[in-house]
């Protein structure tokens, strides 16, 4: 296990170099409760009806950090449709725009995308799944505990499936906001690694906080897929937000929480991967056609 896990910090170490100059096509499907969570309070042993609604948001995707924190890479996003209407001009380059500002000098370039992204209605999502593989860089796989689950088969190819879970005082603990304040909460999951390259297939997390009077589950499942470029991209995400209502307790009857209702429900799916030179002028290598598969 410990080969196959220097093998996934390697791979992690190449994302990290090579996925901020890398712009895909992201087409998001979000579901998400139109309810505030205030009333998610039911009968006994009943989860409360909820309403959600779709949207189907497809963007310019890429990775970058901000120059006051280079080491945390984050998803950046330049929306170009919603439902299938344009919100860019007809004319305009979303991909290029993307880029430039992504490397642009200014930060406030890079936050002015990650508030335009807001703005299409999924409040309460988590995001930050895609570069979910730089927690197993080299200097991160200390903070984890690892367990050998099992072995499987993805596809023709056999699998590692291992169990990790973050150790107390971990700097690598998702940030979360909760009522107004900012907690870090540590995350467990699995990773799945091709059992001869060692490269990642799949990684999963879960994470629990509480909001309000619910009991919050946040789950995410990772696939990656070996690129062009040498380094494993996201091909889909599944994000899902359940929160269970908890009940306070007294002498009799200890603290319970309610059934599971789901708040958000996001299916993304990746494509059409491209990387761009590392100069002034921003300049995308063409994509090439995938070699056929024997």
């Amino acid at each position: 296990m410990e080969k196959l896990l220097r093998r996934v910090a390697e791979e992690a170490e190449v994302f990290y170099q090579k996925a901020p100059r890398i712009v895909g096509r992201e087409t998001l499907t979000h579901k998400g409760w139109l309810e505030p969570r205030r009333r998610l309070r039911s009968a006994p042993g009943e989860a409360p009806r909820v309403r959600l609604f779709t949207r189907e948001i497809t963007s310019e995707y890429g990775f970058a950090a901000l120059r006051d924190n280079p080491e945390w890479i984050r998803e950046f996003r330049q929306v170009v449709a919603v439902d299938g209407h344009q919100v860019m001009a007809a004319k305009s380059n979303p991909r290029q725009t993307l880029a430039e500002g992504m490397t642009s000098e200014d930060d406030r370039r890079r936050m002015t995308l990650l508030r335009e992204f807001e703005k299409y209605g999924q409040i309460g999502a988590a995001t930050d799944f895609g570069q979910s593989i730089l927690l197993f860089r080299s200097r991160q796989l200390a903070m984890h505990g690892f367990r050998f689950l099992r072995r499987e088969f993805s596809g023709a190819d056999e699998a590692v499936v291992i169990e990790w879970r973050q150790k107390e005082g971990s700097g690598d603990a998702a940030r979360v906001y909760s009522a107004r304040r900012l907690e870090r909460v540590r995350m467990e999951g699995t990773l799945t690694v091709n059992a001869e390259s060692g490269v990642p297939l799949r990684i999963t997390l879960s994470l629990q906080n509480t909001e309000y009077d619910s009991l919050v589950t946040h789950a995410a499942a990772i696939d990656y897929a070996s690129s062009r470029y040498g380094v494993p991209l996201p091909s889909l995400v599944r994000y899902r937000k359940l929160a269970q209502h908890l009940t306070a307790g007294d002498k009799k009857h200890p603290p319970s929480a309610g059934p599971p209702v789901l708040l958000i429900d996001n299916l993304a799916r990746y494509a059409d991967w491209q990387m761009f030179a590392a100069d002034a002028n921003i300049k995308f290598i063409p994509i090439e056609p995938e070699p056929a598969k024997p």
